[in-house]
């Protein structure tokens, strides 16, 4: 593992027993044998030093966020990481069935591709969360049954602008947002 004061350390967040290759430091909820630290993101303060971390990536963890300790997610982010480093948040689309079956999820609703305008369209001197520059995409993931899949193979993924509603409405379609920031 790479020490957390070396440069190019990857985050990740709520990656559970089975972290990505690439991870240098995990952070969870969970005390799985492969988390470096205990944490609760949308209450304590992150374990790590300021301007420390190169790149944060966290797939689904927001929706398991209540709304309210959103806004402490994102300062903690932008203290932990360096200038130019990068941060990655996925979470399923509000109107997919993946969303919204999962008694887990919180205030999903609120998580739309819409509110891309108040990370995108903050007007100058107005910043939500610190020197973050953000890039909000939506994308849809159209999948089969395992029967229909082995047989067919058939995948589609629609990449461009916002996912509809209509179009999560699908049966085998899975949806999901995509938070991406730079810090300045």
């Amino acid at each position: 593992m790479t020490g957390i004061d070396s440069p190019g350390t990857v985050l990740e967040i709520g990656a559970g027993p089975n972290p990505r290759l690439e991870t240098d430091v995990v952070i969870d909820i969970v005390d799985y044998d492969s988390v470096d630290y205990v944490c609760d993101i949308g209450e304590d303060q992150w374990p790590l030093e300021d301007n420390s971390i190169s790149r944060i990536v966290g797939d689904e963890i927001l929706e398991h966020i209540p709304r309210d300790r959103l806004n402490h997610v994102f300062q903690e982010a932008d203290r932990v990481l360096e200038p130019g480093g990068t941060i990655r948040f996925q979470f399923p689309h509000p109107g997919t069935d993946n969303a919204v079956n999962d008694p887990t999820h919180r205030d999903l609703g609120g998580f739309t591709p819409y509110i891309a305008s108040y990370f995108t369209d903050t007007p100058p001197g107005l910043s939500y969360w610190g020197d973050l520059d953000w890039e909000v995409n939506s994308y849809a993931v159209v999948s089969f049954p395992s029967v229909i899949r082995h047989s067919l193979r058939p995948s589609v993924t629609i990449r461009r602008g916002d996912v509809s509603f209509e179009l999560t409405k699908i049966p085998f379609v899975s949806a999901y947002t995509v938070f991406k920031a730079t810090k300045r």
